[in-house]
């Protein structure tokens, strides 16, 4: 093999390399503007939760490491945005104190969220008798006699997000709502019957994660610092286990749950790059049936015959004088594809400078076809002075009389799958041929050369 033929091995390999590199990028930029138009159009905001008040019923520590406690509380969701909707598929209420849950689950009904709309669910939450760890019922105690006590409330459950038509999978939806109860202050709250008060209180912590497998993975979390603020007109509750619970103390700046912060936006981010790996699963999907049942082949060129009667290169004016026909063979080797040559261009090339043209005539090519090309080049070309290396070559293949001549096909073809005609694309072929120089009107036989496509 000649040096030249390596360096075109080469050559090919790295346009291969270059035009892989640029469809994976022009790939990544489809997909990027694709999400980048989705979220302007959409806007995604995230969802507010608000724990709006707490109605305390009960709240009773005096057996040793029992509490029996019941509260009825009030959640207010929004929903901002005004082109995605919100299935709450599943919903459960409880209150913990320091991470141990000191309540059973209470369960919301499922709902939906509308575009823009707003949701307000009021619960019950109760335990009686829940059995506390020593350290939390000291830890209790101790609070009480400081005077305030932290709750927290929260929702769990599952949810869906609705854009047009498209329904997303479920999402496990965390609601932290932490509740200060207050002891000794008398200025705030609201008697309601006859033995409980209310308290109102303002912002949640919201968090979604995504399912995999049985684990959980994060998703996307939202963080909505919260605040409290009391409500004024608040009388004196004499029988609520002989204690009063007054507002809510302003949590630390420095509360937050673990975890990304992040918006509704990476939902959909989320949501948008499972609609793009859908849509790219189900276009290889249909490339493969496609595949199976057309089962596509490449046509394949073949030069059988080529004639050289004239290569002769003038030093003194640089020209080219030269006379070739050849005859090529294209085989459709496809059952269900035929093809439309709508332009056929032979070039030929020598040390790739291009010294012939010749331009056929378009034809229609059926299923299991094999049609003859017969491309002529005659005449003479100035091309620049041969020098070095170049000339040294020539000389070396005139003493041999045998010319390495590539000839290239530039072609635009149509393809036919039945009654459709597909595209316009425009493939070159490229034959690197070792030609014999004809002597005393003697036809030197070549070996059949097999052509590359080149996109």
């Amino acid at each position: 093999m000649s040096a030249k033929d390596c360096g075109g091995h080469g050559h090919k390999r790295r346009k291969l390399i270059r035009r892989i590199f640029a469809c994976i990028l022009i790939f990544l930029f489809l997909v990027l503007v694709t999400i980048l138009l989705i979220w302007a159009i959409l806007r995604p905001s995230k969802p507010s939760f608000v724990l709006q008040d707490v109605t305390v019923y009960a709240f009773n520590a005096s057996v040793p490491y029992y509490l029996t406690s019941n509260f009825q509380v009030t959640f207010s969701s929004r929903n901002p945005n005004d082109k995605i909707g919100i299935y709450y598929d599943r919903l459960e209420v409880y209150a913990t104190y320091h991470y141990q849950q000191i309540t059973l689950h209470s369960a919301i009904p499922p709902n939906y969220q509308g575009h823009k709309e707003l949701n307000v669910w009021s619960p019950n939450v109760y335990g009686t008798a829940i059995p506390v760890a020593p350290y939390n019922f000291l830890s209790l105690c101790q609070d009480q006699s400081i005077g305030a006590v932290l709750l927290m409330i929260k929702m769990d459950g599952r949810v869906r997000f609705k854009v047009g038509t498209f329904i997303t999978g479920k999402y496990h939806l965390y609601v932290r709502c932490p509740a200060y109860i207050q002891f000794g202050s008398r200025t705030a709250g609201i008697i309601v019957g006859e033995n409980s008060v209310k308290y109102s209180m303002v912002g949640c912590s919201a968090s979604f994660f995504g399912g995999l497998g049985n684990g959980l993975f994060s998703v996307h979390e939202i963080k909505l610092f919260s605040w409290v603020r009391p409500v004024v007109g608040y009388k004196k509750q004499a029988n609520l286990n002989g204690a009063y619970y007054g507002p809510a103390i302003p949590p630390p700046n420095t509360y937050h749950r673990p975890g990304r912060s992040c918006g509704c936006g990476c939902c959909l981010l989320s949501c948008l790059l499972k609609i793009i790996i859908a849509i790219v699963v189900v276009a290889g999907l249909a490339v493969f049936i496609f595949w199976l049942v057309v089962r596509p082949n490449k046509v394949k060129f073949h030069v059988t015959e080529a004639t050289l009667s004239e290569f002769d290169y003038a030093t003194n004016n640089n020209t080219l004088y030269y006379n070739l026909s050849m005859t090529i063979s294209v085989r459709n080797p496809n059952k269900k594809i035929g093809i439309y040559y709508d332009r056929i261009e032979a070039k030929a090339f020598y040390e790739d400078q291009r010294f012939g043209y010749d331009s056929l005539a378009p034809f229609y090519q059926g299923h299991k076809n094999t049609s003859i090309l017969t491309p002529a080049f005659e005449g003479k070309q100035v091309i620049p002075a041969l020098a070095g290396e170049e000339l040294t070559k020539f000389n070396q293949e005139k003493t041999s009389g045998v010319y390495s001549i590539d000839v290239k096909l530039y072609l635009k073809i149509r393809l036919k799958i039945g009654k459709i005609k597909v595209g316009k694309f425009k493939p070159k072929i490229e034959c690197d041929l070792k030609v014999p120089l004809s002597t005393n009107g003697t036809l030197a036989p070549i070996e059949t050369t097999k052509c590359d496509w080149d996109y």
